[in-house]
This record gives C-alpha cells, sequence and structure tokens, in this order.
C-alpha cells in the first residue's frame, strides 16, 4: 500500500511540475479520440437520423406503376394478390399525381411561379411532415413544399394551370388556400425532379385533398412490408429482404395489370358487338396499349440514394484520416514518456536504491500518463461523438433538413477507443522504461554523459558555412545532433501536411457530371460538393491543431532537456530575442523542411483518399491546385510561429540558478 501511495504522490507531483507535458498528453488522446469515434459514428448516427424520420412517416418499400393506372378494384385484386405469392403487405396505398404550374405571391408581396407536383394526401403511406399550419381540411385547401415556398407563404392562395394558362386536367378546383408547409420522405434532398412543363425543373410540391382529383386512376402505388417496419435503413438485412420479395411483386403487378386491362376490353365488347380483336384495336387508337409495369424500390428514389451517398463519403474519409492521428498520437506518447524517464534517471535509481520495485516506479509513470489519456479519452469520445455528427449535419443543412440528428452512444467504438488508447500509455511507458529499470541504481543516480558534438555535412561546403551567422550555425548544429527529435517533428507535422492538401482538391470538382441526366446535374453535383467544403475545412482545422500539438509538445521537450544550455547562453550575455532564437529557430527550421516532405506524401495521401470514397454515381477527379501546396507549407509555418510566440514566454521563466546547479 505504501509503494502505491508513493507512486501516486510522485505521479501527482509530475503532473504539478510539468503541465505542458501533461497536457500535451490529454491533448493529443482527446484530439486522435474525439476525431476518430466522431467521425466513425456520424453515418451511424445520421443513418439513424433517416430511420427514425422515414419509420415516423412510414416511407415506402415498394412503388408500383402501370401504364393504365390503378383503380379502387385493381389496387385490392394487386393486394390480394401480393398476399397469395407471400409477400407480407403492412399497407398499400394509391396515389393521385399530376404536374402543374402554380402562380402565388411571397411572402414580400412579390409574384412568383414554378412547376409544381400535385399530390393526393396520403393516410398510410409516405406521410408528410408538418412545419408550418395546419394539414387541409377542406377540399379548397392545400400544403406547399416548405423548402421551396417557406412559411411566409401560408394563408395565402396559389392558382395551377396546365403550363398554357388553362385548367389542370383532372383536378376540381383551380384556386386553392396554403394552410402549411410541409417536409416529404419522398424528397429527402433539394432535388424534386424533372417535368415536362416550364423549364423542365420542378420547383416543389403540393399536397391536395384527394377527393380534389376527378380521374378514377391512380398514378402510382406505394407498399410498405411488414418484416421491413423495424429494420435500420441502407443496411443488409433491408435490402436483402426487398430484393427477395420483388419478383413476387413485379408477377403480382403484371398480372393485376393484365386483369385491369383485360376488364377494360371487357367493357368495350359489352358496350358494342364487336370481337375482342375489335375491341384491341379500339383500344389502341385511344392510345390504351397493353399495359407495361414498373416496380421501384426506395434504392431508386433520389433523396433517398443521394443521402447514402453523401454520407458514405464521410465514412469514407473517417476509414482513413483518424489512423495517420491515432498513429502520431502513440508517437507523442512514446517520445514524451522517453524524454521524462530520461530526465528523471537520478530519481528513478534513488527509487531503486531505497528498495522500491520496479513494478511500483513503473506504476508512477503508468498514472501520470493514465490520467492524462482516461481524461482525454472521456472528453475526446463524448465531446466527437456528440458535437462531429452535429457539425457535419449541420453542414449538410443546405440539402438534408428533414430531422434534428440523434445523439447514439456506441458501446463498441467506446470500448475501441478506450482500449486503444490505455494500449498507447502502456506501450509507450514500456518503451520508455525498459532500458532505464534494467540499469542498476549506481548508473542511474549517475547524470548521463552529453552527446558529444559534431561536425555536420553542411560544415564540409566551407563557402557556405562561413556565410552562416552564429546562430543558424547552431540551429544546424542541434538539429543534426538530436536527429531523434528532428525526426519525429518531421514526421509528427510532415503527416498533418497530406491533410490540408485536400482543401483546393475538393473546391477543384465543378466539372463532375453524371450523377443522372437530368439538365442542373452539375448544378446539383455542385451543391451537393459544396457541403464537402465543410467537412474539409474542419479536417485541415484538427490536422492544424494536431500540428501545433506536436509542435508544441516536442518545443516543450526541447526547452526541459536544454534548460541548462539555455541559460549558460544567457549567463554569456545573450539578448532574450537572441536566446530565444537560440532555442526555437530550429522549429521554423524542422517545421519548413516537414512541409516539404509532407507534400509528395500529401500526393499520394489524396489519391488513396479519393480511391476509399468512390460512389456508384459520382467520381472525383484527382486535381491539386499549385496553391494547395503552398497553402499547406503556410499553415505549418504559422503554426510553428505561434508555437514560438508562446515558448518564448516559457524561456524567460527558466531560473538560471536552478539550471546551472551541479546536476551530481
Amino acid at each position: 500500500m505504501g509503494m502505491k501511495n508513493t507512486a501516486v504522490r510522485l505521479a501527482a507531483r509530475s503532473v504539478r511540475t510539468s503541465k505542458g507535458r501533461w497536457l500535451a498528453l490529454f491533448l493529443i488522446v482527446m484530439l486522435s479520440v474525439g476525431f476518430f469515434a466522431g467521425l466513425k459514428v456520424c453515418r451511424g448516427q445520421m443513418w439513424m437520423a433517416c430511420q427514425q424520420y422515414l419509420k415516423a412517416q412510414n416511407f415506402y418499400d415498394y412503388r408500383l406503376y402501370t401504364s393504365l393506372g390503378f383503380t379502387d378494384d385493381a389496387i385490392d385484386a394487386l393486394r390480394d394478390r401480393m398476399r397469395s405469392k407471400g409477400v407480407g403487405v403492412q399497407s398499400l396505398e394509391g396515389v393521385k399525381s399530376t404536374d402543374a404550374t402554380g402562380a402565388y405571391k411571397d411572402g414580400k408581396g412579390a409574384a412568383q411561379s414554378g412547376v409544381f407536383l400535385l399530390m393526393s394526401m396520403p393516410k398510410k403511406v409516405n406521410q408528410p411532415s408538418l412545419v408550418a399550419g395546419r394539414m387541409p381540411r377542406s377540399d379548397d385547401e392545400c400544403v406547399v413544399d416548405d423548402r421551396a415556398a417557406g412559411s411566409s407563404i401560408v394563408g395565402r392562395t396559389i392558382t395551377f394551370s396546365d403550363g398554357s394558362g388553362d385548367a389542370v386536367s383532372g383536378l376540381k378546383n383551380r384556386t386553392y388556400t396554403v394552410v402549411g408547409t410541409v417536409n416529404s420522405p419522398l424528397y429527402l434532398n433539394d432535388d424534386r425532379g424533372s417535368s415536362e412543363l416550364g423549364s423542365g425543373k420542378r420547383t416543389g410540391f403540393v399536397y391536395l385533398p384527394k377527393a380534389d382529383f376527378t380521374s378514377p386512376r391512380y398514378t402510382e402505388v406505394d407498399v410498405t412490408l411488414k418484416r421491413t417496419e423495424n429494420q435500420a435503413v441502407y443496411s443488409d438485412a433491408y435490402v436483402n429482404t426487398v430484393k427477395a420479395k420483388k419478383n413476387k411483386i413485379k408477377a403480382a403487378l403484371a398480372s393485376a395489370a393484365a386483369d385491369d386491362y383485360e376488364g377494360l376490353l371487357q367493357n368495350m365488347m359489352k358496350q358494342a358487338p364487336i370481337t375482342r380483336d375489335a375491341a384491341v384495336a379500339v383500344a389502341v387508337n385511344q392510345g390504351i396499349d397493353a399495359p407495361s409495369t414498373t416496380v421501384l424500390t426506395r434504392a431508386e428514389n433520389n433523396g433517398y440514394a443521394s443521402f447514402k451517398n453523401d454520407t458514405s463519403i464521410i465514412d469514407g474519409i473517417a476509414n482513413v484520416f483518424p489512423v495517420f492521428f491515432i498513429l502520431i498520437a502513440l508517437l507523442v506518447c512514446v517520445t514524451t514518456m522517453t524524454r521524462m524517464v530520461e530526465e528523471e534517471r537520478t530519481q528513478i535509481g534513488t527509487l531503486k536504491a531505497l528498495g522500491c520495485s520496479d513494478f511500483s516506479i513503473t506504476m508512477k509513470y503508468m498514472i501520470y500518463a493514465g490520467s492524462a489519456a482516461l481524461l482525454g479519452w472521456a472528453v475526446g469520445f463524448f465531446g466527437g461523438t456528440w458535437g462531429l455528427p452535429k457539425i457535419f449535419w449541420w453542414a449538410y443543412r443546405t440539402l438534408y433538413d428533414f430531422a434534428p440528428i440523434p445523439y447514439v452512444f456506441s458501446l463498441p467504438m467506446a470500448l475501441l477507443t478506450l482500449g486503444a488508447s490505455l494500449a498507447a500509455v502502456v506501450l509507450s511507458i514500456w518503451i520508455s522504461c525498459r532500458g532505464e529499470l534494467l540499469s542498476a541504481p549506481a548508473v542511474l543516480i549517475r547524470p548521463k554523459a552529453a552527446k558529444p558534438g559534431k561536425r555536420i555535412w553542411i560544415e564540409k561546403i566551407r563557402p557556405l558555412w562561413r556565410r552562416l551567422p552564429f546562430l543558424r550555425k547552431v540551429t544546424l548544429r542541434n538539429m543534426f545532433r538530436y536527429k531523434t527529435r528532428m525526426i519525429m517533428m518531421l514526421i509528427g507535422v510532415g503527416s498533418c501536411t497530406p491533410n490540408k492538401a485536400l482543401l483546393e482538391r475538393i473546391n477543384g470538382t465543378d466539372g463532375v457530371t453524371g450523377v443522372t441526366n437530368l439538365a442542373d446535374t452539375r448544378a446539383d453535383v455542385s451543391s451537393s460538393v459544396s457541403c464537402l467544403n465543410y467537412i474539409i475545412w474542419l479536417l485541415v482545422l484538427f490536422s492544424g491543431a494536431l500540428s501545433f500539438i506536436v509542435i508544441f509538445n516536442l518545443t516543450n521537450i526541447n526547452l526541459a532537456e536544454r534548460s541548462r544550455e539555455i541559460a549558460t547562453v544567457e549567463v554569456l550575455g545573450f539578448y532574450p530575442k537572441e536566446t530565444r532564437a537560440y532555442a526555437l529557430w530550429e522549429n521554423l527550421v524542422i517545421s519548413i523542411l516537414a512541409g516539404f516532405i509532407g507534400l509528395p506524401g500529401g500526393w499520394l495521401f489524396t489519391r488513396f483518399v479519393l480511391s476509399r470514397v468512390l460512389l456508384d454515381n459520382m467520381t472525383f477527379p484527382f486535381i491539386i491546385h499549385g496553391i494547395s501546396y503552398l497553402l499547406a507549407l503556410i499553415c505549418t509555418v504559422i503554426f510553428a510561429a505561434v508555437v514560438n510566440l508562446f515558448m518564448g514566454r516559457a524561456i524567460g521563466r527558466i531560473d538560471m540558478s536552478e539550471s546551472l546547479k551541479a546536476v551530481e
């Protein structure tokens, strides 16, 4: 118990005396865990928001079409045939729809017009969600697409025509009072589809009472299955269930449509004494051919498919970026603890001489680093899994704004990140302590001999070396004298540079085409890609924070190791500005070198990232403009300069008398 208390007290004392080092460990774990966990759960939380919304609105599993349309009798026959084939139908409902031009006045009284899809108000399937106002209660009332018109249209009237100014065929009224605005599960994003009216692009949709449609036939039938009610959207289980029933539904639809067509022919034959062939000829003359059928699933719905693709981009990025963050976090942990153990060799030797076991000594460092890792994990995990999905949801608000995003606690992700954090700490402590603990107490108590000065290869270039000022010579010698620290900084900072290079590449995707065959494809894709800019800026922000922490931590270690050296140059008469340059100038040099080293890595990394975010209907061309490389270098140098600004004050607080005391 006494040894354990000693380890705790020593760890607490180390936290107090080396707050910067402990803070660096805390921040790197927090940043890595938050970034990794937040990105990995982001798609799941966005899909959960979609799942809850579609379940609440009873979104269809299948949408059925025939060239004849559907009568009430045909819908009943279709339901019976589907059940006879073993299709577990939850709901089946016909929808009447037509395109029309709508004229109305906006909230400022300005005249507006657009092409709207008029749909009958559903009772069970694809129910619209009310945003403002109320639902229709009489035949002359309607609700309008909230994204198209906004809540200011509530209380105003809207007049529909067929595009040429005439009344819409098959519609009872021409003018309706808008009593509310709604969202529809049929349109998760801002794409409302195409039309033969106007410019060919729909402005929005309008729901009318079913009684306002005078046509006896429905244009489509929506179907939901019993088995899919509790299955997650986009899951393999859902896709397999829908796929397994599709052929049976096709057969049932074809059979019901054939019977409906046969019924039309029989009615013609009853009205006039003609043969069946003659009835077929009459039907063809009336534009009624043998029926063709179409069965669509959710996967063919533009909004549903686009939501999956857009969120999959985030998941593709999540499979790449956090890995680098975790590796750099491990690198920083190992470096930090190795330096700390080397600095405290005398204390370790004293503890061993007093009879402390290797385990007790190791426990001190476990508590020191473990407390930083555990607290960093807690803040990073809960902050990342709560905050990052909300940021991404906010970024996509211009495309998807149908429901709030829920918080979903992922136990597997929590255990994975906690285990990785603790494993990184244990591994770094083991690497740091194993060499020192094998030494005898007498060896540990004696100070470690300083590394001897060596000539560096640049000194062999005499014309160049003679022209360098003294401080630059010192900087170059220190860089090559402490090769491990330089390599750590090159790797840590250089690994942050590729992430920044992605910003300009995403901005250069205006030429992407081919998502659909709509006339406004490029505008739609540009709108989708523009949302990624927020994501890229977030990645740049995290990369910058990582770069800042790496430079801060290594600079803090550098000053702690060289406090005696810095105090010496102060005693020799260096001015404060010269002392800061003596100690910190190499940060800028190494950061610039790391930036240049990271640029080729950025090129390769960008190709790798793009290969991980390939989608079925969207491809990103590999384009990196020269300005991107320049911006990445500038950002890296700025981060190093900011760290130098902070650490310059720390140099002024170094106690010369304490630092210059004999180590013995």
